[in-house]
């Protein structure tokens, strides 16, 4: 499933702009909240007008070319995204939307091809309700029935004294039930003992708090709120605690899915080079504590062109996930296999005892790999060569330790192909290379 596909799937208003600000994607909810059609709106550069009287970024824009350092320029209420690391949001009140006055949240984050950004997705959400509940709580909780968002009050013991019949519809719960009770009722099993300790700390010094919390239904579901909670005192300094709650849950599975993407090879849905070598350096530092090894190992098909001008690129596809799914059995679980890109793949082998174990492992790999291949009607045969680089022996860091491996996989093709390789040091590299593919 592309970005382009989830998008259409939301129930959120949302757009996406290519790597030139170009709009590319229009839903039909973001039609519906800024009264501008797609038809528009597809093509240009002009998605600022749906929401300014004049020119300037949005947060999209913002996120697509790194300048995030100037979103207080632009929003007064903006912060990174609790559960997707390169996502950004921020809030803020439009005077003049689709005819009228909203407070809207948004949510961006770049999009990705293999390692390269190709554009940035915003979802928006209209919390107008939801803002206008917090502030007409915050002088008489007696409203609270009118909002579509989950509400409810506690004691200053942290007991629900009073709830909406949003609650009862977001939790499972009647009113009835949870009267009286904790709202640890509402918990799920994903936060530490110190999240919430950080919360009161944060409702004590400030008297207000906001975050996002996974909370679990009547029936077990977990579901995903963003929660604003205030401290009030009455005039008799009697505290209470107002909190009101918007079910987000479909918001973030959209960002997880944009997650996987920006960080999985679409084809094949294997770690994409960005999360490799994340993983690489992560494996570096535990063999640095450790003071173990593990092995690199670059992997390329042999031929693999010929399949594709031969048979066309459609078998060519089928073919490199046939592979993946053999090089992916020949592997343990906690082993890393990416695809690079084309018809090569790195894997990353951890917690092995002897050099005699990788061995092994690449003899498997190829005899698999070279085992006849049945796609629609055509038995496809191809072979690989394989170059296999350690740490420590052939480099301390990881870009040391990938070019070992490549010119290795470049050594085991110029010993004819479908062997492997650990590296060896060449009288001239040039020679390595012209083993071509």
């Amino acid at each position: 499933m592309n970005s382009t596909s989830i998008l259409n799937a939301l129930s959120m208003p949302a757009f996406v702009i290519d790597i030139d600000h170009v709009v590319v994607a229009w839903n039909a909810p973001c039609e519906l909240l800024t009264g501008v059609a797609s038809a528009d709106i597809l093509g240009t550069r002009g998605h600022w007008k749906a929401f300014y009287d004049k020119p300037r970024p949005c947060l999209a824009d913002l996120v697509l070319d790194n300048l995030l350092s100037e979103a207080s320029k632009f929003y007064s209420l903006h912060e990174k995204t609790q559960f997707a690391s390169d996502g950004y949001h921020a809030e803020g009140w439009f005077d003049k939307l689709g005819g009228k006055r909203r407070y809207l949240s948004f949510e961006a984050k770049p999009l990705f091809e293999s390692d390269r950004v190709t554009g940035a997705v915003e979802i928006l959400q209209d919390l107008t309700r939801h803002q206008e509940a917090l502030d007409q709580l915050k002088l008489s909780a007696s409203v609270f029935e009118n909002t579509s968002e989950g509400i409810m009050i506690t004691s200053a013991d942290n007991r629900i004294i009073s709830a909406n019949r949003a609650l009862e519809k977001l939790t499972g719960h009647t009113v009835g039930d949870i009267i009286g009770k904790n709202p640890k009722l509402f918990a799920s099993d994903r936060h530490p003992g110190s999240f919430f300790a950080d919360m009161w700390n944060t409702l004590d010094d400030l008297g207000h708090w906001q975050g996002e919390i996974w909370n679990r239904r009547k029936n077990g579901e977990e579901y995903l709120v963003r929660s604003y909670i205030s401290t009030v005192r009455t005039g008799d300094n009697e505290t209470n605690y107002i909190a009101l709650m918007t079910d987000i849950t479909e918001q973030n599975r959209v960002m997880d899915k944009m997650e996987h993407l920006a960080h999985h090879d679409f084809l094949t849905g294997l770690p994409n080079r960005t999360l490799l070598e994340d993983r690489m350096h992560q494996a570096l530092i535990r063999a640095e504590r450790n003071k173990s090894k593990f092995a690199l190992m670059f992997l390329d098909l042999d031929r693999f062109k010929r399949i594709n001008d031969t048979l066309g690129h459609h078998i060519g596809d089928l073919l490199l996930k046939e592979v993946t799914r053999r090089i992916q059995s020949c592997l343990r679980a906690v082993d890393t296999v990416s695809r690079h890109g084309g018809d090569e793949f790195v894997l990353l082998l951890e917690e092995f005892n002897e050099d005699g174990d990788i061995s092994h492992t690449a003899r498997k790999i190829l005899d698999y790999i070279a085992t006849p291949c049945h796609l629609e009607g055509h038995e496809v045969n191809v072979t690989s060569s394989i170059g296999i680089s350690l740490y420590p022996m052939h480099g301390a860091t990881v870009p040391d330790l990938l070019i070992k491996a490549d010119i290795a996989m470049y050594q085991a093709k110029n010993q004819g192909r479908n062997n492997f390789q650990f590296f060896a040091e060449a009288s001239d590299s040039d020679a390595v290379r012209a083993a071509g593919d």
